[in-house]
């Protein structure tokens, strides 16, 4: 097994679970203002989007990355 692919393992994070977990939550709970649910070619839109204003505007976004990699490789 690879270092790599034992940290993943460690972790249970080899695939994604997280991305998945938010699309289902978009998928389930996800409503207009007028309390129509979403269709489902609008969940990988919405997805997309919650993404990119939760993460890509996030303004610490390298200095998280770089601690989480940090904490994933050396932490024993």
């Amino acid at each position: 097994m690879t270092q790599q692919s034992s940290l993943a393992s460690a972790y249970n994070l080899t695939d994604l679970t997280e991305v998945n977990r938010l699309l289902m939550y978009i998928q389930n709970r996800a409503i207009d203002s007028e309390g129509n649910l979403i269709r489902a070619d609008e969940v990988p839109v919405v997805t997309n989007l919650v993404i990119q204003k939760l993460i890509w505007h996030y303004p610490y976004l390298d200095q998280i990355i770089q601690e989480l990699l940090d904490n994933l490789r050396f932490q024993k």
